[in-house]
């Protein structure tokens, strides 16, 4: 709760430097595979190892492990969870956007439609009231909404009962 008042209050600044997207990708798959082993949840990496963008890496890993930890918890045993790299012309969504995609989904139970509702306002404004989305989520997308804000990220999340998730997060290429 401490980091999100953080957050509300504007007392978190982005440091932007160069990030090199597949070295942030292997620390976060370095830090997350012991728990995913333990919890028999698979992890897939698909990263482009070629792209680069200036961004805060510390926020981008938070937002990440927050995606990835959040996958873990509701992946059942058995399941797959991917986070995939790749050039905005290969988007999941296919707009052909200059920049990259970067997308956490797993194959556990879904978000329901009101709880889908409550993240909209995620891509439309940097900021919320903690009751915009906190009652029906919790503090982790809160935190990642408040993180994306500070970062100019837009963020698409698709997500089915029973089926799984999947946050498509567009990065802005250097």
């Amino acid at each position: 709760m401490l980091e999100l008042a953080a957050l509300e209050n504007g007392q978190i600044t982005p440091d932007l430097k160069e990030t090199k997207l597949s070295l942030l990708l292997e620390e976060l798959k370095q830090y997350f595979a012991p728990r995913a082993n333990t919890q028999k949840v698979q992890l897939d990496f698909e990263v482009d190892q070629n792209l680069s963008i200036i961004t805060d890496p510390q926020i981008l890993m938070r937002v990440l492990s927050n995606l990835v930890d959040n996958a873990i918890r509701y992946t059942p045993t058995g399941g797959i969870i991917s986070i995939k790299l790749s050039a905005a012309n290969s988007s999941p969504k296919g707009r052909g956007h200059q920049g990259i995609w970067l997308s956490v989904s797993d194959n556990g139970s879904g978000m329901h439609k009101h709880e889908l509702q409550a993240l909209q306002p995620m891509r439309n404004k940097p900021r919320f009231k903690r009751d915009d989305i906190l009652p029906q989520l919790g503090v982790g997308l809160a935190i990642v909404r408040q993180l994306l804000g500070l970062l100019e990220c837009n963020i698409d999340i698709d997500s089915t009962p029973g089926e799984g998730s999947c946050f498509q997060i567009e990065l802005q290429k250097i």
